[in-house]
C-alpha cells in the first residue's frame, strides 16, 4: 500500500484539477458565450442593414439618372421603382422585427416617405424628382450616421465582451498553475516521506539478507507491519526457517550419501573386473563364429554357384532337345512334302502322257487336213479359172496344216523331254525321301539321348538346390549365432563403458557428499 500511496495521491490531485478546470471553462461557456452571441448577432443585423440601405439608395440614384436621360421607355423606370420600393418594405420588415434596430424607426419611415414622393414626382416631373432626391439624400445621411453610431456601439460592447473573457481566461490558468504547482509540491514531499519509510525498512531486511549470505540463518527480519514489505520479511523469515530445517536434513542425508558411496564403489570395482573377463570372452567368441559364418558363406556361395551352373546346363539341354524336336519336326515336314512332290511329279508324267496321246490326234487331223487341201488343189486345176481362189485357200490350209503337223513334232519332242524329266526327279525324289526318314530316325534318336542328359541334369539341379538350400539354411543359422554373439559382445562392451562410467560416477559421487559435508559445515542454523 505505501509503494500505491504517492500514485493514488497524485492522481486525486489530477482528478481535482481536471474538476476545477472543466468548472471553469463550463462557467465561462455559460456566462460568455451568450454575451458573445447576441453581440456579434447585433452587428450582423446592423450591417445588413447597412448594405441593403446603400443598395436602395444606390438603385434609386441609377433611376433618376434614367429618367433624366430621357429614355422613351417608361417600363424600366418603372420596375426599378417597384424594386426599390419592394426592397424598402423588406427592410422595414427586418427593421420592426429586431429590438437592436428600434432606433431606425422613425428614420427610415422618413427616408420612405422621402423615396415615395420621389417616384412619385418621377412620372410628373425629373426636375422636380431631383430636387425632393437631396432632401431623401439628407434622410439617408442621418440613416447612415445612425447605423454607424450603431456599428460603434456593437463593436465596443464586443471588445468589454472579450475582455471580460480574457480576464476569467486568466483567472482560470492562475488557478490551474496554483493547484498544479500545490500538487507537484504536495506530491514530491509525499514522495520523499514515504521513500524514506521504505528505504528503512529495506535497510533492515537487507541486513537479514546480508548474515543469511554468508551462511548465518539465525537472524530473522522480524517486521510487524501489515504493508507489502512487512508481509515479504515474514515470508524471507519462513524462508529462513525452511532453509535451516533443509540444511538439517542434507547434512544428515549427506552422511549417509558418502557410506553409501563408499560400498558402492567398492562393488563396481570388484563388478568392473567380472565385466572386463566376461566381455574378453566374448570377443573371442564372436571372432570365432565370425569365422565360421564366413566359411558357410562360401560354401553357400559355391553351391549357389553349382546350383545356378546346374540350372543353365539343364536349360541348354532343355533348349537342345527342343531343337532336335524342331527339326524332327521340320524333316517329317520336309519328307511329307517330298512325298506330296512326288505324286506331283508322278501326276505331271500322266499329264503329259494324255498330252501326247492328244498331240497324235492333232497330227492326225493334221495329216488329214494336208489330204484335204491337196484334193482341193487338184480340183481347183480342174475348174481353171473359176476354181483359181479355191486354189489359193487350199494352198494356206495345206501351209496351215504342215506348219500345225511341224509344231506338233516339236511339242512332241518337248513333252518326251518332260516325261524324262519327270521321270528322274521321282527317282531323286524317292531316294530323298529315304534319306529323310533315316534321318529322322537318328533325331529321334539324339533327342532320346537329350532327354536322358536333360534327366541327369534335372536330378543334378535338384541335389544342388537342396545344398544350396541347406547352406543358406546353415548360412542364416550362423548369421543368426553371429548376430547374437556380436550383440552379446556389444552388450559386455556397454556393460564394461557403463561399469567403468559407474566406477567414476562413485567415486564423483564420494567427492561430491565429502564436498557437500564441507559446505553444509558453513552454515549457522543455532
Amino acid at each position: 500500500m505505501k509503494l500505491l500511496f504517492s500514485p493514488v495521491l497524485i492522481l486525486c490531485f489530477m482528478v481535482i484539477m481536471g474538476v476545477a478546470t472543466y468548472m471553469i471553462a463550463e462557467r465561462q461557456r455559460t456566462d460568455l458565450l451568450p454575451s458573445i452571441h447576441a453581440d456579434l448577432s447585433d452587428y450582423e443585423r446592423i450591417t445588413g442593414f447597412a448594405i441593403e440601405l446603400g443598395s436602395i439608395h444606390a438603385n434609386l440614384y441609377r433611376t433618376i439618372n434614367i429618367a433624366n436621360i430621357g429614355t422613351s421607355d417608361n417600363s424600366i423606370i418603372e420596375a426599378s421603382i417597384r424594386r426599390s420600393t419592394e426592397q424598402l418594405q423588406a427592410l422595414r420588415t427586418t427593421v420592426d422585427e429586431n429590438p437592436a434596430l428600434a432606433e431606425l424607426v422613425e428614420p427610415l419611415q422618413a427616408y420612405v416617405a422621402g423615396v415615395g414622393g420621389v417616384a412619385e414626382m418621377l412620372a410628373i416631373d425629373v426636375s422636380t424628382a431631383i430636387l425632393l432626391m437631396e432632401d431623401v439624400a439628407s434622410v439617408h445621411a442621418g440613416l447612415n450616421d445612425l447605423v454607424t453610431q450603431k456599428l460603434s456601439a456593437a463593436v465596443t460592447q464586443s471588445d468589454k465582451t472579450l475582455e471580460s473573457a480574457a480576464r476569467e481566461s486568466e483567472k482560470a490558468t492562475f488557478a490551474t498553475l496554483a493547484l498544479t504547482c500545490g500538487a507537484i509540491v504536495f506530491s514530491v514531499l509525499a514522495a520523499l516521506w514515504m521513500g524514506g519509510v521504505i528505504r528503512r525498512e529495506i535497510a533492515h531486511i537487507g541486513r537479514s539478507i546480508n548474515f543469511a549470505s554468508k551462511g548465518d540463518l539465525t537472524v530473522p527480519v522480524a517486521s510487524k507491519n501489515g504493508d507489502e514489505l512487512g508481509t515479504m520479511s515474514r515470508e524471507f523469515d519462513q524462508l529462513l526457517e525452511t532453509m535451516k530445517q533443509l540444511i538439517g536434513q542434507i547434512d544428515g542425508s549427506s552422511t549417509e550419501v558418502d557410506s553409501a558411496a563408499r560400498k558402492l564403489a567398492e562393488i563396481t570395482t570388484s563388478n568392473n573386473t567380472r565385466i572386463t573377463d566376461q566381455y574378453n570372452a566374448t570377443e573371442q567368441v564372436a571372432t570365432a563364429i565370425h569365422e565360421l559364418s564366413a566359411t558357410v558363406q562360401e560354401v553357400a556361395r559355391n553351391a549357389a554357384d553349382a546350383a545356378s551352373a546346374a540350372a543353365e546346363a539343364d536349360e541348354n539341354a532343355k533348349r537342345g532337345s527342343d531343337m532336335v524336336m524342331e527339326s524332327v519336326n521340320a524333316i517329317e515336314a520336309l519328307a511329307v512334302d517330298v512325298t506330296n512332290a512326288a505324286e506331283v511329279i508322278g501326276k505331271l508324267e500322266q499329264d503329259t502322257t494324255g498330252i501326247g496321246s492328244i498331240l497324235e490326234v492333232i497330227k492326225s487331223i493334221a495329216e488329214q487336213t494336208n489330204l484335204l487341201a491337196l484334193n482341193a488343189a487338184i480340183e481347183a486345176a480342174r475348174a481353171g479359172d473359176q476354181g483359181r481362189g479355191f486354189a489359193v485357200v487350199a494352198e494356206e490350209v495345206r501351209t496351215l496344216a504342215s506348219r500345225t503337223q511341224s509344231s506338233t513334232d516339236e511339242i512332241q519332242e518337248m513333252i518326251e523331254l518332260v516325261q524324262k524329266g519327270s521321270r528322274n526327279a521321282v527317282d531323286v525324289m524317292n531316294q530323298g525321301q529315304q534319306r529323310t526318314l533315316e534321318t529322322v530316325a537318328q533325331a529321334n534318336k539324339a533327342g532320346q539321348a537329350l532327354g536322358a542328359i536333360t534327366s541327369a541334369v534335372a536330378t543334378i539341379l535338384d541335389m544342388n538346390t537342396q545344398i544350396a538350400s541347406a547352406a543358406e539354411e546353415q548360412r542364416t543359422v550362423t548369421d543368426d549365432i553371429n548376430h547374437n554373439v556380436t550383440r552379446i559382445s556389444d552388450s559386455s562392451r556397454y556393460n564394461s563403458e557403463s561399469s567403468a562410467q559407474t566406477l567414476d560416477a562413485s567415486e564423483h559421487l564420494k567427492r561430491l557428499a565429502s564436498d557437500l559435508i564441507l559446505q553444509l559445515k558453513q552454515f549457522k542454523t543455532a
